[in-house]
């Protein structure tokens, strides 16, 4: 009878020293390696099943097991072709990668060993979420049968020669019937694709995986038509036909499109105040949006356009309900004001910030009347207080006096220091 679902792991998935049998190191392998071989009926938080001890056992139902995917393709968590998460490691902590499960053959593998190596192992330094257990497979398969020869041709072996060090050997055969026209062959750490409209490009790590995942040259971002470049502070960004991924140790890989690429290359890029993305972009009401960056979000909205909004102008504004409070931004934030302040209008007002006062908000009647008398070059010169309402009575107060508003009759009153 064959153990239980959880058990059917390999013990040396994420164990480095506890390698299973190998025909190489057969003259050197200790009782225990044969008892294990396969790790069959070892779980990944357990010890092992001595029920399923000896190199026989192992053999006998790691094979059986094997059968048993092949004739029940659909009743275990990893498919043929299908693109799946797989995880890095037990410690879902770790996360996973999207992974393209060409056939039943690796299908049955990852059923088996459900783990795949993360880039730490794949560099040569492991880290405590890599495993090892599809990589030992592949070492095995090496030892027992050699390294298969893919043959890399055309553009692609172009883009392969002069890039090896950092994809390895390929380990597929080029693969056409891509979406418009293109192939792809992949490579021990990474993939090129090639198609008539974009050439040959390579994609690997952080932003590989992320492309992956909004479903790769069939998503939104289409095919790959740069390679992948260096930025300031580790970070780099590839461009496809849909836009551009960034990847950056603050915010990891990211899109940004549309009218937020416009803002964000406006204010410089990555190297400008607001640094690298840190968020995908998220829909807000009345077709707005919003992306965060390591400086302050930026704010989308149809009637307005994109604007940043950072500081205290952005924390005064959330504390207060962000835009369903004073609305979208309408214009991006203005500096060089008197006395170094600086102003950004909002729908419902303003929010001005000066080194003196802080951050102060002014909007409706009060507004009005402050900028018709020279806003803060005025006589009243820029708010100390926010607003405050008595009654019927909403007053603010500025450094040279204070603004009343009647909200009966509309009715305005200065007072001057």
């Amino acid at each position: 009878m064959p153990p239980a679902a959880s058990t059917r792991r390999c013990c040396w998935c994420c164990s480095r020293r506890s390698r299973a049998w190998s025909p190489r190191a057969a003259t050197r392998s200790p009782p225990r390696k044969y008892q294990i071989a396969t790790g069959f009926g070892c779980p990944d938080t357990a010890a092992c099943d001595d029920q399923y001890y000896g190199f026989f056992n192992q053999l006998y139902n790691a094979s059986a097991q094997f059968k048993r995917y092949a004739q029940n393709p659909y009743g275990y968590a990893h498919v043929a072709g299908r693109t799946q998460a797989v995880r890095l490691h037990p410690n879902a902590a770790c996360g996973s990668v999207s992974v393209r499960i060409e056939n039943q053959a690796t299908a049955s593998l990852y059923n088996y060993t459900p783990y795949t190596p993360n880039g730490a192992l794949l560099n040569g330094r492991p880290d405590g979420c890599s495993s090892y257990g599809n990589f030992n497979f592949a070492k095995f398969y090496d030892d027992w049968f050699g390294r298969p020869n893919f043959p890399v041709i055309g553009a692609i072996a172009g883009v392969w020669q002069n890039n090896q060090n950092l994809l390895g050997q390929p380990t597929a055969v080029e693969k056409t019937g891509l979406t418009k026209g293109g192939v792809m062959q992949q490579f021990e750490k990474g993939t090129i694709y090639w198609s008539p409209a974009t050439s040959a490009q390579m994609v690997r790590g952080g932003v590989g995986t992320y492309w992956g995942g909004q479903g790769w040259e069939r998503g939104r971002l289409g095919y790959p038509v740069s390679a992948e470049k260096s930025l300031v502070r580790s970070g780099v960004v590839q461009t496809f036909q849909g836009g551009h991924v960034y990847w950056s140790p603050a915010g990891g890989p990211q899109t940004v499109l549309g009218a937020m690429v416009g803002r964000w290359s406006a204010m410089g890029w990555e190297r400008g105040v607001l640094g690298f993305p840190v968020s995908a972009e998220r829909a807000l009401r009345s077709g707005g949006a919003v992306q965060s960056f390591e400086g302050g979000p930026i704010y989308y909205h149809p009637a307005y356009g994109a604007h940043a909004i950072r500081g205290g102008i952005y924390q005064w504004w959330a504390a207060r309900g962000w835009e369903n409070g004073m609305g979208f931004p309408t214009v991006s934030e203005r500096g060089g004001l008197r006395a170094g302040g600086s102003v950004q209008s909002f729908e419902r007002g303003a929010i001005y910030w000066t080194p003196m006062h802080g951050t102060k908000a002014v909007n409706g009647a009060i507004l009005t009347w402050w900028g018709h008398n020279g806003w803060e070059n005025g006589r009243l010169g820029y708010p100390v207080s926010d607003e405050t309402v008595s009654g019927v009575l909403v007053y603010q107060n500025f450094e040279g006096g204070r603004i009343t508003f009647d909200t009966r009759n509309g009715a305005i009153t200065v007072s001057y220091r």
